[in-house]
């Protein structure tokens, strides 16, 4: 089951170094009664205002005793709530479920994928958040950013545990998962791909098994011995000539559509593995309970339960 942790949140301002000690500047222009235009004389008057929270500290995030690397980018202002929800999604993931993660950066995504809004990169074990990738009207609650983000971060996190099956978990589940409608609109475009692919790699697949039927059949009739290798004009090859230089023909395209076709099976190959991986971060982000950014289809969610539990029932989130 999901558990989740409260996390008491403190502001770090003494390891701050943009907060200065009472009385001295950040450059030290300054110190406590000495009559300069800082000085608390001049101040005394001044409403105390509270020091601004520091967005940059990490150290409240749950690092796994540091082995996980955190990184905040800077944000605007009105996105610092929002920092502070991601904060606390990210604290409230069971050590357990972060095994395939490095690093976890909170900013600007990659620029090989600008408009996503969650990123894991499994060369790295890099996970992103970005939220200002994600939209949230001004006037939504903090329970809704809240349910955004956390399907988001869950998404991602599930790309990492992927990564961490076998290929063959990985191929297996991912052939299965084409047995069922998808359980998200997010996932219609990458099921079509791998339906694209599969189509195109049996067209190749024909196409080669036809040249070699026919390279066959030449072959067999130059290894009879039954061509002529005799000609009544100098300017016109024999049979047996033609037939060779025939088999020869067949013969390149033979090399040539066998590379097509290996192209075409790492195609259908990587597209059928993609969404197999793209639905098993769907599937965590509706078993945890939270609404997917896309469109829904409970009743494909149920279908595919018993797939799961067959193929990561004992690799369920803790």
């Amino acid at each position: 089951m999901w558990r989740l942790w409260q996390t008491t949140l403190k502001k770090k301002v003494e390891n701050n170094p943009n907060h200065a000690p009472k009385g001295d500047s950040k450059g030290g222009q300054f110190t406590k009664g000495d009559g300069g235009s800082g000085s608390d004389d001049d101040k005394k008057d001044e409403p105390k205002s509270e020091p601004k929270k520091d967005v940059f500290d990490v150290s409240s995030y749950q690092s796994d005793n540091g082995r996980i690397a955190i990184k905040v980018d800077k944000v605007i202002d009105s996105y610092e709530r929002h920092v502070d929800i991601a904060r606390e999604i990210w604290n409230d993931i069971p050590t357990e479920n972060k095994q395939g993660i490095n690093k976890f950066n909170i900013g600007k995504p990659p620029s090989v994928t600008k408009n996503a809004s969650g990123t894991f990169d499994p060369r790295t074990n890099t996970l992103g958040l970005h939220i200002n990738n994600i939209s949230v009207d001004d006037k939504s609650s903090s329970e809704e950013i809240k349910n955004m983000y956390s399907s988001v971060m869950i998404h991602e996190v599930a790309h990492s545990q992927f990564h961490r099956f076998s290929e063959k978990s990985q191929s297996d589940w991912s052939t299965d998962t084409m047995t069922v409608e998808p359980i998200t609109d997010y996932l219609k475009k990458f099921r079509k791909q791998v339906i694209k692919t599969q189509s195109e790699f049996k067209f190749i697949q024909t196409e080669w098994g036809a040249i070699n039927d026919e390279l066959d059949k030449v072959d067999k009739e130059i290894r009879s011995g039954k061509l002529s290798d005799k000609s009544d004009d100098i300017m016109i090859p024999s049979p047996l000539q033609r037939a060779i230089t025939k088999r020869d023909s067949l013969d390149r395209q033979s090399d040539n559509k066998q590379l097509q076709l290996n192209i075409a099976r790492q195609n259908k190959t990587l597209t059928l593995r993609t969404y197999g991986n793209e639905t098993h971060s769907e599937y965590n982000v509706m078993l945890k309970g939270h609404k997917p950014l896309w469109k829904s289809d409970p009743k494909a969610f149920e279908k595919l339960k018993p797939i799961f539990d067959k193929h990561f029932g004992d690799k369920k989130w803790k």
